[in-house]
């Protein structure tokens, strides 16, 4: 038998009510609809997680190599969730689909308007082909009294060691100073992944997506007064059997329901 409930504030479990053999296989479709869509998504929580922890690293205001390690993760999962995206979008829809060729028009939108997505662009080809440049560290105080960190990477260095920079890279390069300070820079292509993730999704089903979010969000209202994560218990409910506790995922329709554009095709 399951049930929907509750774990409350207190880490109990409360009941809400009984699940009927017709009420089981629709919930269980929702809920795994939502939750291929979490693993599509992991693409950008990848990349999300190595910049936090980029910036966790700031706020310590630590001088040390452990840089190294993390702005090669933050290169890599760049690249990472730009391949994986366009080899499920290709894979779904065909290399010559609309969906593709939105998917391509929002990379090379950021790539078109902002420095920042082409300098990592060209910056990851780099570290992979050649090294990790020499980071350079600085903290200052400023008019707040607060500390203030600059990383910056050798302008000269990037280009007398690699070669294959684009040539609108090259132009770039020309209105930057010796040391390019790379903390803005990050901050920025972080925005843009945002909204390349965006288009992304909007090419999913949305419509499912965003019934089986709101099918979800409306068992919320069988809280009443309960405040706690919504939960699916299984239980056979004879002494010693044990229980089951699965956790809805509310958080992903939530977003969903916040995020997702449903095309209107009326003229």
């Amino acid at each position: 038998m399951k049930k929907l409930g509750v774990i409350n504030k207190n880490k109990k479990v409360e009941f809400l009510k009984d699940l009927t053999p017709d009420e089981e296989p629709i919930i269980a479709n929702h809920v795994k609809t939502l939750i291929e869509f979490d693993r599509q998504t992991e693409k950008f929580k990848t990349f999300k997680n190595a910049v936090e922890d980029f910036r966790k690293h700031i706020k310590k205001n630590r001088h040390d190599t452990n840089y190294n390690r993390l702005i090669l993760e933050l290169t890599s999962t760049f690249r990472a969730f730009l391949d994986h995206w366009e080899t499920e979008i290709k894979r779904r829809f065909g290399k010559k689909s609309q969906e593709f060729e939105l998917f391509k028009e929002a990379t090379a939108n950021e790539f078109d308007n902002y420095f920042s997505y082409r300098f990592f662009s060209g910056f990851r080809n780099y570290i992979q082909h050649v090294r990790i440049p020499f980071l350079q560290i600085n903290s200052s105080i400023n008019d707040k009294n607060e500390i203030e960190i600059k990383i910056s990477v050798n302008k000269k260095e990037l280009l007398e060691s690699f070669n294959d920079w684009k040539p609108v890279l090259i132009e770039d390069f020309k209105g930057q100073s010796d040391s390019i300070n790379i903390i803005p820079l990050i901050d920025e292509l972080y925005e843009s992944v945002k909204r390349i993730n965006l288009v992304a999704i909007n090419l999913l089903d949305i419509q499912a997506l965003l019934n089986s979010s709101l099918f979800l969000l409306g068992l919320i209202n069988l809280q009443k007064e309960i405040k706690g994560d919504l939960i699916l218990v299984e239980h056979e409910f004879t002494p010693g059997s044990p229980i089951k506790l699965s956790f809805l995922p509310t958080s992903t329709a939530e977003f969903i329901v916040r995020n997702v554009k449903i095309k209107n095709n009326s003229p």
